[in-house]
């Protein structure tokens, strides 16, 4: 009998003759969908890397790589016809449903936002030193005819479209954009109460009893086009700004409704420096979405290099509340914003506040160290700044305000 751990989990069913694997996404504290589909009929295979290598490095002591992943999968999935076999998973984890269901023939793949050709230069992709085995993953699972895909993904994630524009080229890979939905559109779904019930139509081939917020918008690959061209050109540097803002003018223009092109619009002026034109874009893109948390962070974070303190401070505000859960991230970066208002005792609270939700968030120490400083609590600070390089801070002042805080100290006493 297998023993189930917290990486590889099977649940068997005498109700169903079918198998559906579940992988988790990036980060995940416990099994996506564990919960959701608890009373669903059906055999169910969990599995989670919780070390964000997109499924390529060693997990415990189960598997060394994807391969070795994909065999130990076969120790469960061998009991079943191929045809049988559902494999499902969101972002990293659709990665690896792709690479899974290509391998063993699964008769479905239903995938969330997947990662489809893993590059480090792109959002929710793994970091440049990751050694990746199947990088592309969309061109294995084409060459698995038994596969029927769909894809569901958010509209508010132009990296997503990209991700997902040659899946439109093949009858067997079925698209669907979920308007308003960002990368995290299982999430983005589970919050409406239309997960569940999209998946088990999935699973029993018949229509949703929901009515998903599905858009229509793609009818031209003319704009898909448009769209995948300024993802290429903005996150690997292969066009310049004018021509990027140009090719952006035209996109808003045919979709001015469309939140996500001012967002990217926005990040485009940022990315450039032009802080206080993102600033209005930013804003242009919450008058139409005003629920996407990455928008209210990005422009605190331009808010911030335009010295708009106050802005930035309510932008991080709103991001930390229309977040899923309460953000480390979102609390800190309020502190951050409450210190450049001088406003230090509100600022070291606000940072507490974040190590209460994650007590090994680095940039909350190094924050906390910046107040201590300049507030003249070097002894207080240098454990900070101790605490965030060792927690993996790599912000490349930190070393010269410890060593301030030393001196300090040191001519103090």
């Amino acid at each position: 009998m297998f023993n189930n751990t917290d990486y590889f989990y099977f649940i068997p069913s005498d109700k169903s003759e079918r198998l559906l694997i579940i992988f988790s996404g990036a980060g995940a504290r416990s099994f996506n969908c564990f919960k959701l589909l608890k009373d669903y009929p059906i055999n169910r295979l969990f599995i989670r890397d919780a070390s964000r290598s997109w499924y390529q490095n060693p997990v415990k002591e189960h598997w060394q790589n994807i391969d070795d992943m994909v065999d130990l999968i076969r120790t469960i999935s061998d009991r079943f016809e191929p045809s049988k076999i559902i494999c499902m998973g969101g972002s990293m984890g659709g990665y690896a449903a792709m690479i899974t269901a290509a391998k063993i023939r699964a008769g479905q793949a239903l995938l969330f936002s997947p990662q489809t050709v893993l590059d480090y230069r792109l959002p929710n992709n793994p970091a440049a030193h990751i050694k990746i085995r199947h990088a592309d993953a969309f061109n294995l699972l084409t060459q698995s005819p038994e596969t029927k895909v769909d894809i569901f993904l958010g509209t508010e994630d132009l990296a997503d479209l990209y991700n997902v524009y040659p899946a439109l080229c093949y009858r067997r890979f079925n698209v669907h954009f979920i308007y308003g939905g960002p990368h995290n559109v299982m999430n983005f779904l589970s919050q409406r109460n239309m997960l569940k019930e999209l998946i088990a139509s999935r699973l029993e081939n018949r229509q949703p009893r929901i009515i998903y917020p599905e858009l229509k918008l793609f009818v031209s690959l003319n704009l898909y086009r448009d769209i995948c061209e300024f993802v290429k050109g903005f996150y690997f540097d292969e066009v310049d700004f004018s021509s990027l803002d140009k090719l952006m003018d035209g996109l808003v223009k045919a979709s001015p409704d469309w939140a996500a092109l001012y967002h990217y619009r926005g990040k485009l002026y940022a990315k450039f420096g032009h802080h206080a034109d993102a600033i209005i874009q930013f804003e242009q893109a919450i008058s139409r979405n005003n629920k996407d948390e990455a928008i209210f962070s990005d422009l605190g974070l331009s808010a911030i290099q335009a010295v708009q303190y106050e802005k930035a401070e309510e932008a991080f505000r709103q991001a930390d509340a229309v977040s899923i859960t309460t953000s480390a991230m979102y609390l800190s970066k309020i502190g951050a914003a409450l210190m450049l208002q001088k406003r230090y005792d509100e600022a070291i609270e606000m940072q507490y506040k974040a190590l209460e939700v994650n007590d090994s968030y680095a940039a909350a120490y190094y924050q906390l160290g910046l107040v201590m400083n300049i507030t003249g609590r070097y002894e207080e600070a240098i454990p900070m700044f101790e605490y965030a390089i060792e927690l993996g801070d790599k912000n490349p002042n930190i070393h010269k305000h410890l060593s301030t805080a030393r001196n300090k100290l040191g001519s103090a006493i």
